[in-house]
């Protein structure tokens, strides 16, 4: 993400298609699930600032996975 907001200093938006949790989703928790999408949101508002973000949810994104 510092990479982009970098050399990309004057994008007018961020498309964030989802899938953070990792592809062990057998061996997730909704706290878990919770927990790194407080962890990515944070840092997409710290890196991205009044950046608009249009997130999207990936099949990793629920708990249970694939819901």
């Amino acid at each position: 993400m510092n990479q982009i907001i970098t050399q990309h200093p004057d994008i007018d938006y961020v498309y964030f298609t989802g899938d953070v949790v990792d592809h062990g989703v057998w061996e997730t928790t909704f706290d878990l699930v919770r927990t790194s999408h407080q962890t990515i949101f944070a840092l997409l508002k710290s890196t991205f600032g009044n950046i608009q973000v249009f997130p999207t949810i990936g099949n990793h994104e629920s708990h249970p996975t694939n819901q």
